[in-house]
Formats: structure tokens, sequence, C-alpha cells
């Protein structure tokens, strides 16, 4: 009898823990069903971004959770342009780290933008969105529309989208851009092949010569140091953009007022580009006393040629400043000059050759070589040099009838 109880009383506690168990089970179906978990899960922001507005999203950027964070900058980027508004406004947020994520985001967002335009770009430009249209814009001022120019655009928004889309911001905006893009190129120029990529060096020049930029000095002057890189020149030669490169660089040549006149100068004379004109002019207006700049100046004039460059040439024939000497020492202990350079001589060289002329009938040297050069165009005494000065005026007064010809003046009329 007492087993019997036993086993009843262990029986009776199975059913009891069966109950509990189902009764628990049944309990959480329920919470399930009213939708009281989805209440609690929906409370979670890391579970819920898809269903929240930008504005939170931003705010969550600021997030003490890593894992918030995380999961607002994910969704912001998975909505794409859709959310570059609030982002942009988010750049100027008061919280640090939501203004670190942002700047993250915009990066990524300029270039999806810039890729997602490509084939606009290419093939129909006024149909681009307006930040792309607007760097178009600029760009179609400053060098042209081109299957080139197009082309070059396209790759130079691949590799610096930031720097360009920036164009449509702030003018504080973009300068402060340019100038910290051309602080870091000044330091860390390309650690594999300590030159910059040359669609790098396009983009910021042509960011450079926007006119609402007004680039620093230190930036003129690390954009005159990139131009000058072999790699970029080479970029001038592409079969596909190297007239677009090229145009760009001649607009940077006739800019007067962001690089020196003997920078542009230098550049014109690698690239063969008549584009030099203004900064060969402008080194020979000075007033400094004429030096190696100045030499350069005159054979740039020699071989661009043409009538403006012979009447530049001509009013410098007056120059009698000595380049370069050569004396004898007397038993006496004076020194006579049996050979002296002056600076007329170098642009008398200059002029004749551009003419055509024989510099041995002008009485030049040959060196070994049978050339000409600047510093062996001078002469033995003042008698030989005056001799050539004066058969160059004969020479030219006969030949030169345009670059001499009188202004014409219509102050009386024109006689019948």
């Amino acid at each position: 009898m007492g087993e019997f109880r036993l086993c009843l009383w262990t029986f009776s506690l199975s059913v009891r823990q069966i109950v509990t168990a189902l009764a628990i089970r049944w309990f959480v179906i329920l919470l399930l069903t009213t939708g009281w978990v989805c209440r609690v899960t929906a409370s979670d922001p890391i579970r819920s971004n898809a269903a929240r507005g930008e504005e939170d999203l931003i705010q969550q950027l600021g997030a003490p959770s890593f894992q918030d964070r995380f999961a607002a900058e994910k969704e912001l980027l998975e909505r794409g342009l859709t959310s570059v508004s609030a982002v942009r406004e988010a750049l100027n947020n008061e919280n640090a780290e939501i203004r670190y994520r942002a700047q993250r985001l915009m990066r990524e967002f300029l270039l999806i933008e810039a890729e997602t335009n490509e084939p606009l770009l290419l093939n129909s430009p006024w149909q681009l969105t307006e930040d792309v249209y607007n760097v178009w814009e600029r760009w179609h001022a400053t060098v042209g529309d081109s299957p080139a120019s197009r082309q070059l655009l396209v790759q130079m928004l691949r590799i610096e989208p930031e720097l360009l889309l920036a164009l449509n911001a702030p003018q504080g905006t973009i300068r402060g851009l340019l100038e910290s893009r051309c602080g870091e190129l000044r330091m860390f120029p390309n650690q594999a092949n300590q030159e910059a990529n040359p669609l790098t060096t396009a983009s910021v020049l042509f960011v450079t010569l926007q006119e609402d930029v007004q680039p620093s000095a230190q930036a003129m002057h690390v954009v005159s140091s990139l131009i000058a890189t072999g790699k970029f020149m080479a970029l001038l030669n592409d079969p596909q953009v190297g007239v677009a490169a090229r145009t760009l660089v001649e607009q940077w040549i006739g800019h007067g007022t962001i690089s020196t006149a003997y920078m542009r100068l230098q550049t014109s004379e690698r690239m063969k580009s008549p584009a030099g004109m203004d900064a060969a002019r402008e080194l020979l207006s000075s007033q400094n006393a004429p030096g190696p700049t100045e030499q350069v100046a005159v054979r740039y004039l020699a071989k661009a040629g043409g009538n403006e460059a012979i009447s530049v040439l001509e009013s410098k024939l007056d120059d009698t400043t000595v380049i370069r000497s050569a004396d004898n020492k007397n038993e006496d202990g004076t020194t006579e000059s049996v050979y002296r350079v002056e600076f007329r001589d170098t642009v008398l060289l200059a002029l004749v050759q551009m003419t055509k002329q024989a510099p041995t009938d002008y009485g030049f040297r040959q060196t070994d070589n049978g050339a000409y050069n600047q510093q062996n165009s001078g002469f033995e005494s003042d008698l030989k040099r005056e001799a050539a000065l004066h058969k160059w005026q004969r020479w030219s007064r006969e030949n030169l009838r345009e670059v001499h010809a009188e202004p014409f003046d219509a102050s009386e009329g024109t006689a019948l």
C-alpha cells in the first residue's frame, strides 16, 4: 500500500511539472501573438533603422554605443543618394562624432554620384545631376567641350570626387579642402613613386584656376611643382585626354596671378606651347638686371617666332648688361676685355636666327659643334657689336614692314 502511494505521489509531481512547462510555453506564445515583444524590439535603434527617419539616424551617428553608431551609418549608406541632403547638413553638427561620420559618408556619396553620372557626362552632360552639372559648367568654361575634355573630367572625378564636387560648397569650404589636399601632396606626394597621380594634379590645377577659390601662395607653389613632374608631362601626350590636359595647363600659363612668370615660361618651353608669350614679356619688362631667367625668355621668344616676338625682342637691343666676359691681364697689371657678351648680343642672335639669317654674317662665332648659343654670342670689340646692330636695323627696316608699320591715324579722315 505504501509503495502504491509513493508511485501516485511521483506521478502527480510529474503532471504538475508538465502543466507548469505548458503554461510557460503558452504564456510566451501569448506574448508573441499580442505583439508585446515586437514593441520591445521596436524600441531598439539597431534593429529598427530601416523604419526610422534620416534625422533620427543622423542623431544616432553620435550615440554612446558603437553598435548603434555603426548601424546608423550603415543604414544611411544603404539608402544611397537620397540621404545626401541630411548628411550634408550633419557636416556642421555640434557633435564631433556626427561630423566625423558625416564626412565619411559624404566621401562615399560623392564617389557614388560621380560613378552614377559617368555615362551622362560622356554622352549628354546637360542631363547630369545638379552637383556634377555645376562642376561640368566650370570645366566647360575652362577647357571647352570635346571627347577628350569629357573623358579627362570623368577620370579626374574617379580620383578626386570630394575635391571636385566641393566646388558646389561655400568658398571657405572648397578653399580649405584645396589647401589641405595641397598640404598632403607636399608632405606625401606618393609613397610608392614619389610623384602625385597626374589626375590628382589636373584636379588641383583645375580648382586653383577658379576665380572664387583664391588659393594661398603655398598652394600655388605646390601646384606649380606638380605640373613640372614627369608623370603629369606624360599625361599631356596621352592619346585619349592629352589635348584637354594641354588646354588646362595653357589656361594656367596664361593666368598671371597664380604662379611666377618663370615657372609658367619653363612649362611653356617644355610643352613647346605658344601660351608663354605673356610670361616672356613679363620677364623682359622687369626693371631688374637681366639674368638667366631673362635669357630663357629670349630663347623662348626666338623659338615662338612671329611679329609679336620680334617686337618684344627689338625693344631690348639697347640693354648693355654684361652677361659674360673674358679679360686679359696686361704686364702693367691692368685688365683688357677681349671678349664680352652683353644682353643685347643674346637678343640680336635670337632675332637673326628666328628670321633665318646666317649668324656668321653678323660676326657671331660658332661653337666647336657648329652651333650657336647665348653664352657664345658676344663680340671682341664694341666696333664689331655696333656694326652688327646697324646691320640688323637696316635689314629690319627693309624686310619687316609689318612690325615697323606706323599706326593708322584716322583723326583727319581718309584722303580720296
